[in-house]
């Protein structure tokens, strides 16, 4: 194999090892309309949010507590966001094997004003709740801790597709071996 060949081989190498590296994945909560409401709530209203992690959250946590990277969180009268100066004081999960989210609490506050969503770590069921300067919206149990209701679902916003090994080897063979017939197809010099 000539240099030309190698380097461009080692940028192939290069290249595909860091673009199968960690990335920052965002994942969306949808919850649901807000059972009991008071101030300026409707039952249209609804906790919604967005937070992205490094590297996503992984398989088989247990109560496991995260940092986000960034994060925008909604009750349908208050949005608080990491840009905007809110803090988490909790954002907790449990995946299961194949790291989808089974339970969950996340906590946002802004001066007077919060947000939180629990499911099955907070007790019995679950709820999202609203309040921005004491008023106060309760979804799914907040309100009566006894109602045992599920709140809202989570999705994976943007997921690397996973890169089967047996496809980056057939990629690179092919790669190899286009560079071969390439370099075999040189024109010949002519005798001086």
């Amino acid at each position: 194999m000539n240099t030309i060949s190698k380097w461009i081989l080692a940028v192939a190498l290069i290249g595909a090892s860091a673009s199968a590296g960690a990335q920052n994945v965002t994942y969306d909560y949808t919850g649901n309309n807000f059972i009991t409401v008071y101030g300026s709530y409707t039952t249209a209203d609804s906790v919604q949010g967005t937070f992205t992690v490094a590297g996503g959250l992984g398989d088989n946590l247990n109560d496991q507590s995260v940092t986000p990277i960034a994060f925008s969180v909604t009750d349908g009268v208050q949005t608080l966001s990491s840009l905007n100066g809110a803090v988490t004081d909790d954002l907790i999960f449990s995946t299961n094997a194949a790291g989808a989210i089974t339970a969950w609490e996340f906590y946002f506050t802004l001066g007077d004003g919060y947000i939180v969503s629990c499911k099955d770590l907070c007790g019995a069921g679950g709820y999202d709740q609203g309040t921005p300067e004491n008023t106060l919206a309760c979804g799914y149990g907040a309100c009566d801790f006894g109602t045992k209701l599920t709140p809202g679902s989570w999705a994976v916003a943007n997921q690397a597709p996973e890169i089967d090994p047996a496809s980056a080897i057939s990629g690179l063979a092919l790669l190899v071996g286009g560079l071969v017939v390439l370099r075999g197809r040189r024109p010949q010099r002519l005798a001086a």
